[in-house]
C-alpha cells in the first residue's frame, strides 16, 4: 500500500468565483499545501526547491463556499530529479464512489546550488507495501 496523506479544508470566499464556486487557481494552492504538509509530516528536508511542471485537474462537480473538503494525496512515481503526486477531494459527509476533484502533477527537484560536472548521488526513500526501499541515483542530490 503507497503512503496517503490526508487534510480537511473549508473553501473560503476568497478562494471562489463571482458565482460562489471554488476556483481552480484556488485548488491549485490547496494541492500544493497539502504536498507540504506531507513532505513535513514525512520530516523530508533539505536546501533544494519543489516546482511543478505540470498540472492536470479535473472538476466532476463544482464545489460550494464554505464546503468541508476532504484532501488526499499520494505518491505516484519517481525519477531521479522528478516526482509524480497525485490528489483527491472529496466533499465532507458525502458518499461518492468518485472524488469531486481528481489532479496530478508532475515536480521537479531544482537543486540551489548545482555543480557543472560532478556527479551527485540522491536517496530516495519511499514507502511500498509498508517496507521502506532506498533507492540511489547518480547525477543529482536529494535534498528535500
Amino acid at each position: 500500500m503507497r503512503r496517503q496523506f490526508c487534510h480537511s479544508h473549508t473553501v473560503r470566499y476568497d478562494e471562489c468565483s463571482c458565482d460562489g464556486f471554488l476556483t481552480p487557481t484556488a485548488f491549485l494552492q490547496y494541492m500544493q499545501d497539502i504536498a507540504a504538509l506531507d513532505a513535513e509530516d514525512a520530516q523530508l528536508s533539505g536546501n533544494g526547491y519543489w516546482v511543478v511542471k505540470r498540472t492536470v485537474i479535473s472538476f466532476a462537480a463544482p464545489v460550494r463556499v464554505h464546503a468541508r473538503l476532504e484532501l488526499k494525496t499520494y505518491g505516484i512515481g519517481f525519477t531521479c530529479i522528478t516526482a509524480q503526486r497525485g490528489y483527491e477531494a472529496r466533499v465532507a459527509g458525502e458518499q461518492h464512489d468518485e472524488p469531486i476533484i481528481s489532479a496530478r502533477t508532475l515536480w521537479v527537484y531544482v537543486d540551489p546550488f548545482p555543480s557543472a560536472g560532478q556527479e551527485f548521488t540522491r536517496l530516495q526513500q519511499i514507502t511500498r507495501e509498508g517496507r521502506v526501499v532506498v533507492r540511489a541515483c547518480s547525477r543529482w542530490l536529494w535534498r528535500a
